[in-house]
C-alpha cells in the first residue's frame, strides 16, 4: 500500500514555504508528517501536509488552531498565509475547518458561501496578530496569553 492509504492532507498551501513551515511545527510536536504534491489543484494550492490518519486527533489538541480570518476568498487567505510563513509562523488555510479544530470556530460567512479560514496554533496567536496588525479575534478567551507570552 502507498504511503498515502494511512494518512490524510490535513493543511493545503499555494507555497511551499508555507507547508514546510507548518509541517516543521507540526513536526516538532512529535507528529510525523510529510509535504506532498497535490494533484487536483483546488484553489491554487499546489502542496499539502500529510498526516497519519490515526494522528489526526492528536495534532487537533497540539496545535490548538485559533483563526485570524474567515469568509475570505481563496488567494486572500493564501497571501496572508504566505506573509505569515516568511515570518516562521506557521498557520493553516482551510474551508473546512472541522478538520483542524475540535470545535469549528462560528463564521460570519452565509451558509451558502463559507469562505476560507487561516488560523494559527494558539502559541503563535499574538504574534501573528501583530505581524499582520490585526486587533484579538472575537469570540476567543485569551486570559493568561498576550504579548511576550506563549500559550500553555
Amino acid at each position: 500500500m502507498a504511503v498515502s492509504d494511512y494518512t490524510d492532507v490535513v493543511a493545503r498551501f499555494a507555497d511551499e514555504l508555507g507547508a514546510e513551515v507548518f509541517a516543521k511545527f507540526v513536526a516538532s510536536e512529535g507528529i510525523s508528517c510529510h509535504i506532498t504534491g497535490i494533484v487536483e489543484n483546488v484553489d491554487a494550492e499546489r502542496y499539502g501536509v500529510r498526516v497519519q490518519r490515526n494522528r489526526i486527533a492528536d495534532l487537533r489538541r497540539v496545535l490548538r488552531l485559533k483563526p485570524l480570518g474567515n469568509t475570505m476568498a481563496p488567494l486572500a487567505a493564501q497571501s496572508m498565509a504566505h506573509r505569515l510563513a516568511r515570518e516562521g509562523i506557521p498557520c493553516c488555510v482551510t474551508n473546512e475547518p472541522e478538520h483542524l479544530f475540535d470545535e469549528p470556530p462560528a463564521t460570519t460567512a452565509p451558509a451558502s458561501k463559507p469562505g476560507h479560514l487561516v488560523a494559527v496554533p494558539e502559541a503563535f496567536l499574538w504574534l501573528a496578530m501583530s505581524i499582520l496588525n490585526l486587533t484579538t479575534p472575537g469570540g476567543y478567551e485569551l486570559a493568561g496569553v498576550g504579548p511576550g507570552k506563549r500559550a500553555s
